[in-house]
């Protein structure tokens, strides 16, 4: 499958996502190669093609029960931007689209999984926001606890201040089907390790 050159939700889908996420407007779709930044993982080189890989495996099948997560560093503005157009398409291809975008908040209640919510919610996708790499165990916990009881549909996580590697393999301990990583001092840090 074609990959697009540039990111655009055509549909902004009014009550599937929250309008915050449009104060990024369409930008262009060029990975860039990055190094894990968590010091648990070992150094290597993670290629740009494993990030078109992504999105092509995404788009040709957008119902595919995957875990793909997109983070963004400093901020995540692109990546918030880049989970709606995968929710907009994942609506315009899946047959009876039911797509749940969710952002978690501090404290202990998941009204997603609470009492007579869980059995109630039939979700064809879900996407998880307001994760950080300083989120609190709690929070992480409430994601990981999502992410394991909609195994059976695609979840998107959206994350920032670390790479997509480094923030599902150390803060959420769950495997990974897809990344995206959307960076603006990339380049700074790459010329400082050389």
């Amino acid at each position: 499958m074609t990959i697009p050159n540039t990111i655009k939700v055509k549909d902004r889908l009014p009550g599937l996502i929250p309008g915050h996420v449009f104060r990024q407007g369409p930008f262009k779709f060029n990975p860039q190669p990055f190094g894990p930044e968590s010091d648990r993982l070992a150094e290597r080189i993670i290629d740009s093609s494993v990030q078109e890989k992504s999105l092509s495996q995404f788009l040709e099948s957008p119902a595919t029960p995957m875990i793909y997560c997109v983070t963004g560093n400093p901020d995540d503005s692109k990546a918030l931007y880049f989970a709606a157009y995968l929710l907009a398409y994942h609506v315009k291809k899946t047959e009876r689209a039911n797509p749940i975008w969710h952002s978690l908040y501090g404290g202990f209640s998941n009204p997603l999984l609470d009492k007579g919510q869980a059995g109630d919610t039939k979700p064809s996708m879900l996407v998880l926001s307001n994760l950080t790499v300083n989120s609190t165990q709690a929070k992480l916990e409430k994601a990981r606890d999502l992410i394991t009881f909609f195994n059976r549909v695609p979840r998107i996580i959206v994350a920032c201040g670390e790479d997509p590697i480094s923030f599902v393999t150390t803060k959420l301990h769950v495997p990974v089907n897809g990344i995206a990583y959307f960076s603006e001092s990339l380049m700074k840090r790459r010329m400082e390790v050389i």
